[in-house]
């Protein structure tokens, strides 16, 4: 029989999920709870969550969620970062959280966008550039043709002015002689 407080995890949780796009799991142990404080408050601050969950309670929230894809990074203990936002982006923001502070945080997976991702896919994940890099380079390569154009266009008028310049100083330097 479920207790009233088990209910009320899973119904928090199943909120959780509903409006998360990105789960990881990682290890639990061998962290202290400073370490553990720490990183919650960083994630927090970046709007992110890091929740040590049972499995059982987590596979039932998964389920009421429609997510069936969060109940693959079950396994052991576990503690899920959730959140909304840039899938890449907050797996690069744990990584180098957990990096800079000389933290053991093992990554087993992450589910994001309906898919699930083990650690060996993790490293690859972590390396891609994120959404808004991604479309800065968009941005700049949409915008460099613009720019040769407009380069290639000026050219000859700065050429004129300097060819003028230039002729106007030689005559300049005539009147005074």
């Amino acid at each position: 029989m479920p207790t009233i407080k088990k209910i009320n995890i899973v119904e928090k949780l199943t909120q959780d999920f509903q409006s998360s796009n990105v789960a990881i799991s990682t290890k639990v142990t061998g962290l202290s709870v400073n370490q553990l404080t720490s990183l919650r408050a960083h994630l927090r601050t970046n709007g992110l969550s890091y929740q040590v969950i049972k499995n059982t309670l987590a596979n039932i929230a998964a389920q009421n969620a429609g997510k069936p894809e969060f109940k693959d990074l079950m396994d052991g203990p576990t503690g899920l970062v959730i959140g909304s936002g840039d899938p890449i982006e907050s797996l690069k923001l744990l990584v180098s959280f957990a990096k800079s502070n000389d933290m053991d945080v093992s990554i087993f997976a992450i589910a994001m966008e309906g898919q699930t991702y083990d650690s060996s896919q993790v490293i690859e994940l972590a390396k891609l550039p994120s959404r808004n890099e991604l479309l800065t380079n968009f941005v700049g390569l949409l915008a460099s043709p613009a720019r040769r154009l407009v380069t290639v266009l000026v050219r000859p008028s700065i050429s004129i002015v300097t060819i003028l310049s230039n002729i106007l100083d030689q005559k300049q330097l005539e009147a005074d002689n």
